[in-house]
């Protein structure tokens, strides 16, 4: 489970560093994809087989499906941290996020959400649901 909030730059080589925190239940390898929200994604290597096996169920006949799991799959990539907890994002998933120097990286339970700074904050301050709303919701799932 990831949780908790870090701000690091993107450094010259075009890199950011995964918190210590998060690196352990990573693994050696993890699975950056597009997210929701403007986001991107990196999932370990484990929840990434669970998104397989679900994506084998579904219809390949629908057009819906395959147009989504192209887009999924087409922008995942692979990463490796390096002894130092950096990873390379491509360069196709930083413009999809608005990476520019200062990123937030957020646990988001089963996965790490990496954030662009500034977009992460104006989303947090311009949040469209209010704390109501949002216990609501919770309690319909016993939260």
């Amino acid at each position: 489970m990831f949780k908790g909030e870090y701000t690091h730059t993107i450094d010259a080589k075009g890199r950011i560093i995964i918190p210590a925190k998060y690196r352990e239940a990573l693994g050696l390898k993890c699975v950056i994809a597009k997210g929701k929200d403007g986001a991107l994604n990196i999932y370990t290597n484990e929840r990434w087989e669970e998104f397989d096996e679900k994506f084998k169920l579904m219809p390949q006949s629908d057009p819906k499906i395959r147009r989504y799991i192209r887009d999924f799959y087409g922008n995942a990539s692979d990463l490796e941290p390096d002894n130092n907890g950096r990873v390379m994002i491509p360069q196709k998933l930083k413009e999809y996020a608005g990476l520019k120097k200062d990123v937030v990286t957020v646990g988001a339970y089963d996965h790490i959400e990496i954030w662009d700074a500034e977009t992460y904050y104006n989303y947090i301050d311009n949040d469209e649901f209010t704390d109501e709303e949002t216990a609501a919701v919770l309690a319909q799932y016993g939260l």
